[in-house]
């Protein structure tokens, strides 16, 4: 058993100056308090253990954490030795006192009404971190709806193309890019090696998943978010609205920021393939004579030709929309 500590007298002498559930102020002094001192010399702490009336009632305010390595005793259990690192700010209404304690000491004088402060330290703890989160970043649900908003001609060109250069190309001319590139975007060439010719990576294509068959659609993604943003209404703001609505807004914007970043973060990576650098690097990569296919690929302005030839290209107009700015989405404050 580690060595007693010397607690002393006034420690342990009741403090019953805490008539209301105590607040942030009292949480930080606690916290900042144990960073550099022991947690029973704290000037609201009672070390005396809670008697049979006060062991009635019980509610945790927060918890706390001692530096690395730290114990304190603990006024339930181990009142003279090291017992805890991590623990509880509790608060006993039948005697208007606090106490510093280890997180699962005083389940053994009150089982019930420790699992009981537990859920509700837990519901709690949750309330405040959506209120403060639906607070922090609520308004900026209408500024990602106009982004997302002038963002859908972007996707659906970006679905578009998926077509007209996947499946299109494939079944009318036998090109088929995405057989090309499925290998991380990558163009091979033949190479002699000891072990006879083997093909090795030549040069890396960016948005090579715009040709990708099995990518999902931009679009239809786009408008789950937009309508996962434009569902949420809390006509009593975010504070007078009950927990249940509040949840129900919080998942509903953390939904549609989650789906339009993945969207804004597609339509952004997919349109370099249609760039005259990619484009211009499939073209000479073809041109070798140790390249792995016939292929034929330039852009002009916005129109843009391919086939297995020159001179048998097919023209296709992309929308001057892919070249515009993508719109971004706010930061979110987590």
């Amino acid at each position: 058993m580690p060595e007693p500590i010397d607690i002393p007298p006034e420690a342990f002498a009741a403090k019953p100056v805490f008539a209301d559930f105590p607040g942030p102020d009292l949480v930080a002094e606690v916290r900042e308090w144990v960073k550099h001192s022991p947690p029973w010399a704290w000037r609201g702490h009672t070390h005396a253990a809670p008697d049979a009336d006060e062991a009635q009632a019980i509610r945790y305010v927060a918890d706390f954490r001692l530096p690395k390595g730290v114990e304190s005793p603990c006024p339930c259990c181990w009142p003279r030795h090291p017992k805890f690192g991590t623990g509880f700010i509790a608060w006993f209404p039948n005697s208007r006192c606090i106490r510093l304690m280890g997180r699962d000491c005083f389940r053994s004088l009150n089982p019930e009404g420790h699992d009981s402060a537990i859920q509700e330290l837990d519901q709690r703890t949750r309330r405040a971190a959506t209120i403060s989160y639906l607070t922090a970043n609520l308004d900026k649900r209408f500024e990602a709806i106009r982004a997302l908003e002038r963002a859908i001609p972007m996707a659906e060109q970006i679905d578009v193309l998926q077509d007209v250069l996947g499946q299109r190309l494939r079944r009318d001319i036998g090109v088929d890019l995405w057989q090309l590139l499925r290998d991380g975007g990558q163009l091979k060439v033949l190479e002699d090696t000891p072990r006879g010719p083997v093909f090795v990576p030549h040069a890396s294509i960016e948005g090579y998943l715009l040709v990708d068959p099995a990518r999902k659609q931009v679009l239809p993604r786009l408008r789950t978010a937009l309508r996962h943003l434009e569902s949420i209404d809390l006509p009593l703001g975010v504070i007078n609205t009950n927990d249940s609505q509040r949840d129900v807004a919080a998942k509903a914007f953390s939904r549609g920021m989650t789906v339009g970043k993945d969207v804004v973060a597609t339509i952004l990576d997919c349109r370099k393939f249609v760039s005259i650098v990619s484009l211009a690097t499939i073209r000479a990569w073809a041109e070798r004579p140790n390249s792995s296919a016939n292929i034929y690929v330039r852009r002009d302005g916005l129109e843009l030709y391919i086939g297995k030839t020159q001179s048998s290209v097919r023209r296709i107009t992309l929308d001057g929309c892919i070249d515009l700015p993508v719109p971004t989405l706010p930061d979110i404050a987590v």
